[in-house]
């Protein structure tokens, strides 16, 4: 109250907000930051002031024993529910149910280091959702969103995504990565993944019978790489996520 009250007194335009790490993995972020954002706009008498959160960048905190391996990502097995990644979807919970919105960092996190240097893109990304939304310029400014998955006959599973009209790609031209399914075992596997046009097409030779998905849904990997034809990334996401309301 001492820091933020003063404040109070004078006109904003809005809010980015960059923070996370120290709620992470704990369920009742999502009501303080939901909390938060909506008592701010009732102190400063602005029921829809803008707000923007960066997601957390990708972190590799459950490795750290591990420190001098930078490829121990591609060992790991599928967690079931990480922090940084319970955090992140917490983020994209608050923006969408306080009608905010937020960018992720995802991809500009480095695996050792809880402060990447990469501020860069995020601040690119949120100056382009700030231009589009509050200020009115005409431009792409979210990335693809999961949206609804189909499995086929197969046994792959068919992703489909908002902000992806334009057909999706990867950042590094190879195939998508962190993608995972779940299997008629119950566990998350890893799984391959190919484009096809606006959709993901997701198989494991050792599932046959997906019930669930996941993209990015990580403390941190290494092949975090699909993005729309604007070059904005992918929000992480597990298709069996609570309800948070």
């Amino acid at each position: 109250n001492a820091l933020i009250h003063p404040w109070t007194k004078y006109p904003v335009r809005g809010v980015i907000w960059y923070q996370g790490c120290a709620n992470a993995g704990d369920p009742r972020y999502f009501n303080r930051m939901r909390n938060m954002i909506l008592d701010w706009r009732t102190r400063w008498h602005d029921g829809k002031m803008p707000f923007y959160q960066v997601q957390l960048a990708s972190m590799g905190d459950a490795q750290i024993n591990r420190k001098e391996d930078e490829n121990c990502w591609q060992t790991l097995p599928p967690a079931e529910v990480p922090e940084f990644a319970l955090t992140r979807e917490i983020q994209e919970e608050v923006a969408k149910n306080t009608g905010t919105g937020i960018v992720t960092a995802l991809d500009a996190g480095e695996q050792w280091n809880i402060h990447p240097l990469n501020k860069k893109a995020p601040g690119h990304r949120l100056a382009r959702i700030v231009a589009h939304d509050v200020y009115g310029c005409n431009i792409a400014c979210r990335g693809p969103e999961f949206d609804h998955f189909e499995v086929l006959d197969d046994g792959a599973v068919k992703v489909f995504f908002n902000y992806a009209e334009n057909g999706l790609l990867t950042s590094d031209g190879k195939a998508p990565g962190a993608f995972s399914l779940r299997g008629e075992d119950g566990k998350l596997h890893w799984a391959k993944a190919k484009i096809v046009g606006n959709a993901v097409e997701v198989r494991a030779d050792s599932v046959k019978h997906p019930s669930e998905v996941r993209y990015a849904f990580v403390s941190y990997r290494g092949d975090i790489n699909l993005m729309n034809r604007e070059g904005l990334p992918a929000l992480p996401f597990r298709s069996n996520k609570p309800k948070y309301l």
